[in-house]
């Protein structure tokens, strides 16, 4: 009986480390036009940067401080998915025929 207890649990450590470790996950760089001068009102993004949250997500995120017509331009011509703007350069850019949606204040 003890013998069967004992190979039990030796069966069940050798499983243990066998098992190998989830792959490491790949990190999807996102540039992101915020403006063209770092600002306080960028502080979230700012600490969660800091903190790793962003890394933890598996994202690498690179702040552009370009012009927001720059970062609209990018978004209308599909070179990238989103960019941090004010509303009035999105009426603007709607203006001009380039197709961007405005989806958070």
């Amino acid at each position: 009986m003890r013998i069967h207890l004992l190979l039990g649990v030796v069966l069940a450590l050798l499983s243990t480390a066998c098992t190998s470790a989830p792959p490491a996950q790949e990190e999807t760089f996102i540039r992101l036009p915020m403006g063209y001068i770092p600002d306080p009102q960028y502080a979230p993004l700012y600490v969660a940067d800091h903190k790793g949250f962003f890394a933890a997500e598996g994202l690498e995120v690179e702040f552009d401080y370009s012009y927001e017509t720059d970062g609209i331009a990018l978004v209308g011509a599909g070179e990238i998915a989103f960019s941090l703007c004010s509303g009035e350069q999105v009426i603007l850019a709607r203006a001009n025929g380039l197709p961007v949606v405005y989806v958070m204040q």
